[in-house]
This record gives structure tokens, sequence and C-alpha cells, in this order.
């Protein structure tokens, strides 16, 4: 025997459980198993993602774009290294 008397209490006196409801096991499956989102749930979440997107494609796009001054140097390091000029590259 158990010398804890906590546990003999318990055992002693512990009621009989009551028998399980019949669709119980299958409620609680059905309960836990993810259930998938019609789709216009995803709907405002994906409009959201895509105007963000387009925002931030043209804010980047005007915000990157190269003076002159830059463009003329980039057209000059192209044609000097197209002709194979290393002189200029040295430079630059």
């Amino acid at each position: 025997m158990n010398p804890d008397p906590l546990v003999n209490f318990l055992r002693q006196y512990s009621p009989t459980a009551p028998p399980p409801h019949p669709g119980l096991e299958a409620r609680i499956l059905t309960g836990t198993r993810p259930q998938p989102r019609p789709v216009w749930h995803w709907f405002p979440p994906v409009m959201a993602v895509a105007g963000l997107s387009l925002w931030l494609g043209v804010a980047s796009a005007q915000l990157f774009q190269p003076s002159p001054a830059q463009v003329a140097d980039i057209e000059a390091w192209v044609e000097a290294s197209w002709q194979g000029q290393d002189e200029f590259l040295a430079l630059h």
C-alpha cells in the first residue's frame, strides 16, 4: 500500500467518471483542425501588400535617378571599357 495519505484518500473516495459523450472525440478533432479561410478573407492583405510594393517601387525609381553628370560619366566609362582604354579605367 502507498504510505501517502492523500493518495490513499483519493483512491478510496474518487468518484467514477461519467461515460463519454458519443460524438465527443469527433467534435474535439473537428474543433482543433484549422478551418480554411474563404478567398475573400485574403483580398485585403493581398491588396495592401500589392499597394505597398507598387508605392515602394515608384518611390525607389524616383529616388535613384542618376544626375546628367553621372549618366555622362557612366556612358564614358562604358565607351572606354568597350574600346579597351585602360587609362580611363585606372583614373576612375
